[in-house]
């Protein structure tokens, strides 16, 4: 243990007081040992005791809110405790119907679904503008409809005794009308504007689309997917036909009815 340079009776060698505080250290060591190892087994038994964990995404079918469903284990008691939280994280319950577990991938499957969807129907918005009854096209129309009401009104009158001896009404209704060119050009351009906003929604009712296929009259650039006309079918043939230009931008320059 050390070297006996301390002679002794007999001329021993002995170290007496060097090896009294080694010992009296080791006790030490071994007495504050005791309270170390406590908050060790303290430690290990707090991580043991929540090693196990689960969190799932559930929604409540009875109002389709999304919440965190959080599972743990204690290896003390070995069970599983279950609590819920929301968005926010305060606690929930209870529930208005059943938990329903949610697949994260499903999940996302009906995002990307959606945005594409989405993106679909803009699309088909940007294809048919042109076609919708927008309020500055129906605003028009009311003008156009009430020149025609101040332009016909005096068609509402008594007749001359001629036409009575006829038979006819003395009112318009029953006398025949003869529009001028611009009071037909304006009926056949309400008539047309009413059919096209409501074309999609009528059944029976079909469209044809044509594209034009690269630079050309009414279309300067050299792009693919702009429509050239749309054909506007019912059941009995063709009704009317749009046709568009563009310019060198690919903006819509003019639409013509035929």
């Amino acid at each position: 243990m050390s070297i006996g340079n301390n002679k002794g009776e007999g001329n021993k060698g002995r170290n007496f007081p060097y090896q009294h505080n080694v010992l009296k250290g080791l006790q030490g060591v071994v007495d504050n040992t005791g309270g170390l190892i406590g908050v060790l087994n303290a430690i290990l038994n707090a991580t043991v005791a929540h090693q196990d964990m689960e969190i799932l995404l559930v929604r409540d079918d009875g109002n389709d809110q999304v919440l965190q469903q959080i599972r743990e284990y204690d290896e003390t008691t070995q069970t599983w405790s279950t609590t819920y939280v929301d968005v926010t994280g305060a606690p929930y319950g209870p529930f208005v119907g059943s938990p329903v577990y949610l697949d994260p991938s499903a999940v996302l499957n009906l995002i990307l679904t959606e945005l594409l969807d989405q993106g679909l129907s803009l699309d088909a918005i940007a294809t048919n503008t042109g076609l919708s009854a927008t309020e500055a096209t129906l605003l028009l129309t009311n003008a156009l409809l009430t020149t025609i009401d101040a332009d016909t009104s005096n068609l509402d009158v008594t007749l001359s005794s001629r036409w009575n001896t006829l038979g006819q009404k003395l009112t318009a209704e029953s006398a025949p009308v003869v529009l001028s060119t611009q009071q037909e050009g304006i009926l056949q351009g309400t008539f047309d504007n009413i059919k096209a906003s409501t074309w999609d929604t009528t059944v029976g009712n079909t469209k044809t689309f044509t594209y034009y296929a690269g630079a050309g009259p009414g279309h300067p650039a050299a792009t693919t997917t702009e429509v050239q006309t749309i054909v506007y079918s019912d059941g009995g043939g063709v009704v009317f036909t749009q046709t568009f230009t563009y310019d060198a931008s690919n903006n819509v320059l003019t639409i013509v009815v035929s």
